[in-house]
């Protein structure tokens, strides 16, 4: 599976997990505060990994956008952006997670979206 980068670069592109796993990666574990949301184990590169492998810097966007493969979104703003710890986590994830989840330890366990298959910068 890979997902779609729109705005990063002036022409939008497809990266896969294997690539992003390819870019120094963190593991970090969050615990929602609902029982559903339970605790989130994730491995991965930070979005500001990601992007400064473009040569940009998290102070670059005013937003980004994060899309499932159901149409779910999530936005995070400036303050998100530059200031949360961000994890696009390829590991592990069961299948509906793939090919990418969001841990996002500072915020709500709402916005620790799974099935990202596109990524848009603002």
């Amino acid at each position: 599976m890979s997902i779609t980068v729109a705005g990063l670069t002036d022409e939008e592109f497809i990266v896969t997990p294997d690539e992003l796993a390819q870019l120094e990666l963190v593991t970090q574990s969050a615990t929602g505060a609902t029982a559903k949301a339970g605790t989130v184990k994730a491995t991965g590169p930070t979005l500001k990994t990601f992007i400064a492998s473009y040569g940009k810097t998290p102070e670059d966007f005013k937003l980004v956008r994060f899309t499932a493969k159901d149409d779910y979104r999530v936005t995070l703003h400036e303050n998100g952006i530059q200031n949360w710890d961000v994890i696009l986590s390829i590991s592990p994830l069961a299948e509906k997670e793939q090919p990418l989840r969001l841990l996002i330890p500072q915020a709500e366990s709402g916005q620790w979206i799974y099935g990202v298959v596109r990524i848009e910068f603002e």
